[in-house]
């Protein structure tokens, strides 16, 4: 927030125009406000001369559609001024255009406000729209904001707008005061380590100043890229204790934050650093430490979601992998018991062999003896279904040091 005695740019020159040129009517909207009700035709009627009744009837339809008054000058507005002789004189060939004195203007004025029950504007709506100035700024800085607030204010409080000069002067004396406020708040509040915390930010360590890696954004949810942001996240870690100590005392919105956060990438670190009033960078690089805090710890626990997920994925492929070869392999032990059955119910066998016999037969044409008291000794302990395998295989410890090197608060104090 620059201070400046310089006229401030609020509204572009088509919103300057939409609120203070003269109307410029086309048939219909001529139609529309210039044909009057009688209550306004009495008071036009009711002026002493000729040109001060047609001034007043184009003031009346002009309030109506700008709700501000005009001194108007008979060549800008000879097409009203024909529509009116049509309307209202259609007997009246000629028009002696007199001037209108200030005291018929405002006469005029007052009647008008009057008869629509406005108020004209005085030096007690200025101090009334500071006021309020005051207040709407601490929801949004922004000077547009303030002025169409203000303007919002005015209409329901039926009061006729200044002209923009002074609704500038308001918004840049407001702008100034709040300025004054916040530089006095964090000259109080700050210390001289946090200030020298807050300005080691600015300064240049070999390529980059600590500010301008903290602005450079990850570019995916690599180990790389995810300990970069677990660095940042480290070192923003004290200057974010000082900006949630510090931020609630200065009374700032949710938005202002984000808009004094976002000057941080408007001034050039060098700006910041040498331009700018102390107070002015503290507050910015607060903010911005304040909103960046937030959005590192959102990345790294984002990261941590999809690698988790990732996890969860390949322990999934993982387990139906494995548990297919297990019943593969259960297929292939039921045909291998089915032969070692059989050789109970096998004919070529003689009755009156012994059974050490039988089993030598089947340990060396089915499966040998150590292989079979594997495959039962093990038999009770194997999983049964998917489930089981999938948590077989985290409790057999699937690598979780990337997931785990990215948790934010690993080697940082949680906030």
């Amino acid at each position: 927030m620059r201070a400046s005695n310089e006229r401030l740019t609020i509204l572009s020159d088509a919103e300057q125009s939409a609120l203070y040129d003269l109307p410029d009517f086309d048939d219909d909207q001529r139609l529309e406000y210039l044909t009057l009700t009688d209550k306004e035709k009495t008071l036009a009627f009711s002026r002493p001369h000729l040109s001060a009744k047609i001034y007043c009837l184009l003031q009346i339809g002009y309030f109506k559609a700008k709700k501000i008054f005009f001194h108007i000058i008979w060549e800008e507005v000879e097409e009203d001024i024909q529509f009116i002789f049509q309307q209202y004189f259609p007997e009246q060939s000629i028009f002696d255009r007199q001037h209108i004195t200030r005291h018929e203007h405002y006469t005029q004025c007052d009647m008008i406000s009057l008869l629509f029950n406005y108020q004209i504007w005085s030096k007690k709506c200025e101090i009334l729209l500071h006021q309020q100035a005051n207040k709407i700024i601490l929801r949004d800085i922004n000077p547009q904001f303030i002025v169409m607030e203000l303007l919002n204010s005015l209409q329901q409080q039926r009061i006729i707008r200044p002209g923009y000069t002074t609704l500038q002067n308001i918004v840049r004396d407001t702008l100034n005061t709040e300025r004054k406020r916040l530089k006095c708040l964090i000259n109080e509040a700050l210390h001289e380590e946090e200030k020298s915390a807050l300005q080691k930010l600015l300064l240049k360590n070999e390529v980059l100043s600590e500010l301008a890696a903290l602005k450079q954004d990850a570019k995916d949810f690599k180990a790389r890229m995810m300990t970069t942001e677990r660095e940042k996240f480290a070192i923003i870690a004290p200057l974010y204790q000082i900006a949630k100590s510090l931020l609630p005392k200065l009374n700032l919105s949710q938005q202002n934050i984000h808009y004094y956060a976002n000057l941080t990438h408007y001034y050039s670190i060098h700006e910041l650093r040498k331009k700018l009033a102390p107070a002015q960078t503290y507050l910015y690089l607060l903010c911005y430490v304040w909103l960046r805090y937030q959005q590192l710890n959102d990345n790294l626990i984002d990261a941590f979601c999809h690698h988790l997920t990732q996890f969860e994925l390949e322990n999934k492929k993982n387990a139906k992998e494995a548990f297919y070869q297990h019943q593969k392999q259960e297929q292939n032990e039921q045909f291998l018991m089915k032969r070692f059955a059989n050789c109970f119910i096998d004919e070529n066998f003689s009755n009156n062999l012994n059974f050490g016999e039988v089993r030598k037969q089947a340990f060396r044409l089915i499966l040998s003896e150590s292989e079979l008291r594997d495959k039962l000794s093990g038999s009770n302990n194997k999983p049964t279904k998917e489930m089981d395998f999938r948590w077989e295989s985290i409790s057999l410890g699937i690598d979780l040091k990337i997931i785990y090197a990215l948790w934010p608060w690993r080697s940082t104090s949680k906030v």
